[in-house]
């Protein structure tokens, strides 16, 4: 496994800036990026796999701020819903290739979206929902359909997820991406200037959300058509889309001084 090394002097603004280079023109979505903390510096390391980069971790003196396991229980969406089920949408889990039971999915949702333990699928041929209107041979091969666009990528099995009409303007919708560390929110950005004024509701909401198996994880959160908060995904925040420059820069602030 390759491991890429920062090579600075220990500000960790000279291993951003290296690691904005590095992660330019890659095959990044085959690249796992994991955090560390070396010399009171945060560092974003690149490997292949976190198994076999292991011992040159250790070797410099390196340590991973979340395991395997830890990584998993707020990756995997399967994992994490027993603490969020209160904050969003009914699923329905299942497990490699399981059948589904297609009937009964319809019966238990009234309106449903398919997603793998990971991401759901965004393209123009693939319906944003489904519902009553599907027959079941329409429905087995949408998941035919589903597990190829996810290719390589498709992990651990399906999960049938309630859909939910979220708020837009201008066809955008409010989202907002919370950044915990050992289950405290330390950083809270978003993507619509509309909800500025709702910062603080949405803060608070965010943290309520009971705590992760995890040292760094992610939580998304959206405004429904109703105007409610509700939680969308969650992820492990080693692997999670940064904000913007500046708040990238003090989301390592934080982790570096531990939240």
């Amino acid at each position: 496994a390759q491991l890429n090394l920062c090579r600075s002097s220990g500000n960790y603004k000279e291993h951003l800036k290296w690691w904005k280079q590095e992660s330019r023109g890659g095959d990044n979505q085959k690249t796992m990026w994991w955090f560390g903390y070396h010399n009171r510096c945060v560092l974003q390391l690149g490997v292949i796999c976190w198994f076999r980069a292991r011992n040159k971790v250790i070797k410099h003196n390196i340590k991973l701020i979340n395991n395997p396991e830890e990584y998993e229980n707020a990756h995997l969406f399967n994992k994490a819903f027993d603490k969020l089920m209160d904050y969003t949408p009914k699923i329905a889990v299942y497990y490699g290739d399981e059948k589904v039971d297609w009937d009964e999915a319809k019966d238990y949702f009234n309106r449903f979206m398919i997603k793998d333990f990971v991401k759901s699928v965004k393209e123009w041929d693939f319906p944003e929902y489904f519902d009553y209107s599907y027959t079941s041979k329409q429905m087995e091969e949408y998941e035919k359909r589903f597990r190829s666009l996810r290719g390589d990528l498709f992990t651990g099995g399906i999960i049938l997820k309630e859909y939910i009409e979220l708020d837009k303007t201008g066809g955008h919708t409010h989202e907002f991406r919370g950044f915990y560390y050992k289950g405290r929110l330390i950083h809270l950005y978003h993507n619509s200037e509309n909800y500025e004024d709702k910062l603080d509701k949405i803060t608070k909401f965010a943290g309520k959300i009971p705590k992760l198996d995890s040292n760094f994880y992610t939580i998304d959160f959206a405004v429904t058509k109703e105007g409610k908060f509700v939680v969308l995904e969650c992820g492990d925040g080693q692997v999670s889309g940064l904000p913007s420059d500046k708040e990238i820069e003090e989301l390592y602030d934080k982790l570096l001084n531990r939240g």
